[in-house]
Protein backbone atom coordinates (compact mmCIF):
# COMPACT_ATOMS: atom_id res chain seq x y z
CA UNK A 1 0.00 0.00 0.00
CA UNK A 2 1.34 3.21 -0.60
CA UNK A 3 1.66 6.08 1.45
CA UNK A 4 1.33 9.72 1.15
CA UNK A 5 4.24 11.57 -0.16
CA UNK A 6 6.24 13.97 2.41
CA UNK A 7 5.98 17.60 2.11
CA UNK A 8 8.50 18.38 4.49
CA UNK A 9 9.36 22.21 4.46
CA UNK A 10 12.91 21.49 4.72
CA UNK A 11 13.24 19.69 1.39
CA UNK A 12 12.08 22.29 -0.95
CA UNK A 13 14.97 24.46 1.06
CA UNK A 14 17.31 21.74 0.35
CA UNK A 15 16.01 21.83 -3.09
CA UNK A 16 16.41 25.64 -3.58
CA UNK A 17 19.98 25.50 -2.24
CA UNK A 18 20.84 22.74 -4.66
CA UNK A 19 19.25 24.91 -7.22
CA UNK A 20 21.61 27.60 -6.19
CA UNK A 21 24.52 25.54 -6.98
CA UNK A 22 24.03 24.63 -9.88
CA UNK A 23 23.50 27.53 -11.88
CA UNK A 24 26.33 29.00 -9.80
CA UNK A 25 29.01 29.03 -12.21
CA UNK A 26 27.15 27.74 -15.29
CA UNK A 27 28.36 30.49 -17.68
CA UNK A 28 31.97 29.17 -16.76
CA UNK A 29 34.25 28.93 -19.64
CA UNK A 30 32.00 30.47 -21.89
CA UNK A 31 32.27 31.80 -24.91
CA UNK A 32 36.15 30.50 -24.82
CA UNK A 33 36.29 27.20 -23.08
CA UNK A 34 33.66 24.18 -23.03
CA UNK A 35 33.82 21.09 -21.63
CA UNK A 36 35.68 18.64 -23.81
CA UNK A 37 32.14 16.78 -24.92
CA UNK A 38 29.96 20.07 -25.43
CA UNK A 39 31.14 21.00 -28.88
CA UNK A 40 29.93 17.35 -30.03
CA UNK A 41 27.18 16.55 -28.77
CA UNK A 42 26.62 20.75 -29.63
CA UNK A 43 27.23 20.47 -33.57
CA UNK A 44 25.55 17.07 -33.30
CA UNK A 45 22.31 18.83 -32.58
CA UNK A 46 22.71 21.78 -34.44
CA UNK A 47 23.82 19.23 -37.72
CA UNK A 48 19.96 18.39 -37.12
CA UNK A 49 18.83 21.82 -38.86
CA UNK A 50 19.54 20.74 -41.97
CA UNK A 51 16.94 18.23 -42.29
CA UNK A 52 18.33 14.80 -41.42
CA UNK A 53 17.78 13.75 -38.09
CA UNK A 54 20.71 10.87 -38.83
CA UNK A 55 23.63 11.62 -36.93
CA UNK A 56 26.92 11.75 -38.17
CA UNK A 57 28.80 9.65 -35.23
CA UNK A 58 27.48 7.52 -32.60
CA UNK A 59 29.73 8.43 -29.63
CA UNK A 60 26.45 9.38 -27.66
CA UNK A 61 22.93 7.69 -28.35
CA UNK A 62 20.83 10.68 -29.84
CA UNK A 63 17.40 11.14 -27.21
CA UNK A 64 19.60 14.39 -25.55
CA UNK A 65 21.34 15.88 -29.30
CA UNK A 66 17.95 15.62 -30.37
CA UNK A 67 16.06 17.44 -27.03
CA UNK A 68 19.08 20.34 -27.65
CA UNK A 69 18.09 20.16 -31.04
CA UNK A 70 14.33 20.93 -30.08
CA UNK A 71 15.67 23.34 -27.78
CA UNK A 72 17.58 25.59 -30.54
CA UNK A 73 14.36 25.59 -32.57
CA UNK A 74 12.66 27.55 -29.84
CA UNK A 75 15.68 29.74 -29.68
CA UNK A 76 15.43 30.58 -32.97
CA UNK A 77 11.92 30.58 -32.98
CA UNK A 78 12.02 33.44 -30.14
CA UNK A 79 15.06 35.30 -31.08
CA UNK A 80 13.99 35.61 -34.91
CA UNK A 81 10.45 36.09 -33.38
CA UNK A 82 9.17 33.43 -35.41
CA UNK A 83 11.34 34.02 -38.35
CA UNK A 84 9.90 37.72 -39.18
CA UNK A 85 12.88 39.89 -37.94
CA UNK A 86 15.90 37.39 -39.07
CA UNK A 87 16.70 34.27 -40.88
CA UNK A 88 17.97 30.99 -40.38
CA UNK A 89 21.04 31.99 -41.76
CA UNK A 90 21.41 34.55 -39.30
CA UNK A 91 20.75 32.20 -36.85
CA UNK A 92 24.02 29.98 -38.94
CA UNK A 93 26.01 32.73 -38.05
CA UNK A 94 24.93 33.25 -34.83
CA UNK A 95 25.89 30.26 -33.80
CA UNK A 96 29.17 30.65 -35.66
CA UNK A 97 30.01 33.83 -33.99
CA UNK A 98 28.28 33.74 -30.63
CA UNK A 99 27.70 30.10 -29.84
CA UNK A 100 27.79 30.73 -25.84
CA UNK A 101 24.01 30.88 -26.07
CA UNK A 102 23.88 27.40 -27.69
CA UNK A 103 26.17 26.04 -24.84
CA UNK A 104 24.36 27.81 -22.18
CA UNK A 105 20.67 26.56 -22.68
CA UNK A 106 22.17 23.02 -23.19
CA UNK A 107 23.81 23.64 -19.68
CA UNK A 108 20.54 25.29 -17.80
CA UNK A 109 18.30 22.28 -19.26
CA UNK A 110 21.07 19.88 -17.52
CA UNK A 111 20.83 21.59 -14.29
CA UNK A 112 17.01 21.36 -14.41
CA UNK A 113 17.61 17.88 -15.11
CA UNK A 114 19.19 17.27 -12.49
CA UNK A 115 17.15 18.64 -9.96
CA UNK A 116 13.75 16.82 -11.66
CA UNK A 117 15.40 13.60 -11.21
CA UNK A 118 15.20 14.24 -7.14
CA UNK A 119 11.82 14.63 -7.49
CA UNK A 120 11.65 10.38 -8.48
CA UNK A 121 13.67 9.59 -5.62
CA UNK A 122 11.93 11.60 -3.09
CA UNK A 123 8.28 10.13 -4.19
CA UNK A 124 10.31 6.63 -3.58
CA UNK A 125 9.44 7.22 -0.02
CA UNK A 126 6.03 5.75 -1.12
CA UNK A 127 6.98 2.51 -1.58
CA UNK A 128 10.34 1.71 0.68
CA UNK A 129 9.51 1.36 4.10
CA UNK A 130 13.11 2.39 5.75
CA UNK A 131 12.85 5.89 5.38
CA UNK A 132 15.90 6.34 3.36
CA UNK A 133 14.39 8.06 0.26
CA UNK A 134 14.78 11.39 1.33
CA UNK A 135 18.11 11.23 2.38
CA UNK A 136 19.19 9.37 -0.77
CA UNK A 137 17.30 12.49 -2.72
CA UNK A 138 19.40 14.98 -0.30
CA UNK A 139 22.67 13.67 -0.79
CA UNK A 140 22.39 13.52 -4.63
CA UNK A 141 21.06 16.96 -4.11
CA UNK A 142 25.02 18.29 -3.16
CA UNK A 143 27.29 15.45 -4.04
CA UNK A 144 29.70 17.00 -5.92
CA UNK A 145 29.57 14.46 -8.88
CA UNK A 146 26.14 15.30 -9.31
CA UNK A 147 26.76 18.81 -9.62
CA UNK A 148 29.61 19.11 -11.51
CA UNK A 149 28.02 17.14 -14.06
CA UNK A 150 24.63 19.71 -14.29
CA UNK A 151 27.04 21.91 -14.86
CA UNK A 152 27.70 20.66 -18.43
CA UNK A 153 26.05 20.48 -21.92
CA UNK A 154 26.28 16.71 -21.60
CA UNK A 155 23.47 13.61 -21.57
CA UNK A 156 24.73 12.84 -17.89
CA UNK A 157 21.61 14.40 -16.26
CA UNK A 158 19.46 13.11 -18.71
CA UNK A 159 20.59 9.88 -18.20
CA UNK A 160 20.24 9.88 -14.24
CA UNK A 161 16.76 11.57 -14.48
CA UNK A 162 15.35 8.49 -16.29
CA UNK A 163 17.56 6.20 -14.16
CA UNK A 164 15.68 7.84 -11.26
CA UNK A 165 12.96 7.36 -12.69
CA UNK A 166 13.45 4.08 -13.49
CA UNK A 167 14.23 3.01 -9.63
CA UNK A 168 10.95 4.40 -8.28
CA UNK A 169 8.92 2.29 -10.85
CA UNK A 170 11.04 -0.75 -9.81
CA UNK A 171 9.84 -0.13 -6.46
CA UNK A 172 6.70 0.50 -7.12
CA UNK A 173 6.84 -3.16 -8.97
CA UNK A 174 8.22 -4.57 -6.13
CA UNK A 175 6.14 -3.06 -3.46
CA UNK A 176 2.46 -3.50 -5.49
CA UNK A 177 3.37 -5.95 -8.51
CA UNK A 178 1.58 -3.48 -11.11
CA UNK A 179 1.81 -4.42 -14.60
CA UNK A 180 2.36 -1.01 -15.59
CA UNK A 181 4.84 -0.19 -13.50
CA UNK A 182 6.81 -3.09 -15.25
CA UNK A 183 6.19 -1.39 -18.49
CA UNK A 184 6.97 1.89 -17.18
CA UNK A 185 10.24 0.85 -15.52
CA UNK A 186 11.62 -0.53 -18.73
CA UNK A 187 10.69 2.26 -21.13
CA UNK A 188 12.66 4.69 -18.36
CA UNK A 189 15.60 2.25 -18.20
CA UNK A 190 15.34 2.16 -22.38
CA UNK A 191 15.31 6.05 -22.27
CA UNK A 192 18.44 6.04 -19.58
CA UNK A 193 20.33 3.83 -22.32
CA UNK A 194 19.44 6.02 -25.44
CA UNK A 195 20.69 9.06 -23.12
CA UNK A 196 24.22 6.93 -22.59
CA UNK A 197 24.97 4.08 -23.65
CA UNK A 198 26.95 3.35 -20.02
CA UNK A 199 23.09 2.98 -18.47
CA UNK A 200 22.47 -0.47 -20.73
CA UNK A 201 23.81 -2.59 -17.50
CA UNK A 202 21.09 -1.21 -15.65
CA UNK A 203 18.69 -2.79 -17.37
CA UNK A 204 19.01 -5.82 -14.37
CA UNK A 205 17.05 -3.71 -12.25
CA UNK A 206 14.32 -4.75 -14.09
CA UNK A 207 14.38 -8.72 -13.60
CA UNK A 208 15.50 -7.42 -9.89
CA UNK A 209 12.46 -6.14 -9.22
CA UNK A 210 10.11 -8.46 -11.00
CA UNK A 211 11.82 -11.60 -9.52
CA UNK A 212 12.26 -10.12 -5.84
CA UNK A 213 8.26 -10.08 -4.80
CA UNK A 214 7.33 -12.36 -2.61
CA UNK A 215 4.41 -13.50 -5.16
CA UNK A 216 6.09 -13.19 -8.83
CA UNK A 217 4.34 -11.43 -11.15
CA UNK A 218 3.94 -13.51 -14.53
CA UNK A 219 6.78 -14.01 -16.87
CA UNK A 220 4.60 -12.26 -19.51
CA UNK A 221 5.09 -9.18 -17.56
CA UNK A 222 8.88 -9.27 -17.81
CA UNK A 223 9.35 -9.74 -21.05
CA UNK A 224 7.04 -7.30 -21.64
CA UNK A 225 9.35 -4.52 -19.80
CA UNK A 226 12.09 -5.77 -22.02
CA UNK A 227 9.64 -4.97 -25.05
CA UNK A 228 9.53 -1.68 -23.08
CA UNK A 229 12.81 -1.04 -22.95
CA UNK A 230 13.73 -1.62 -26.54
CA UNK A 231 11.06 0.09 -27.43
CA UNK A 232 12.20 3.53 -25.95
CA UNK A 233 15.98 2.99 -26.82
CA UNK A 234 15.02 2.52 -30.12
CA UNK A 235 12.53 5.33 -30.34
CA UNK A 236 15.33 7.45 -29.44
CA UNK A 237 17.79 6.61 -31.66
CA UNK A 238 16.41 4.82 -34.50
CA UNK A 239 19.89 5.01 -36.11
CA UNK A 240 21.47 3.04 -34.10
CA UNK A 241 19.87 0.26 -36.09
Amino acid sequence: MSRAPRTDWWFGVALAAAALLRLAGLQWGLPALFNADEPHVVNLAVSFGGGSLRPYAFKYPTLWPYLLAACFGVYFLVWSVLGLRRSVADFVGLYAWHPEGFYLMGRILSAGLSLAALYWLWRCEEEEPMGVAPWAALLLAFAPVVNEAAHSCKPDMLMFFFACAAWRFALRLFAEGSRRDCWLCGAALGLAASSQFTALPAIILLPLAWGARQRRPPWRWLGEGFLCAAAAFLAASPFVL
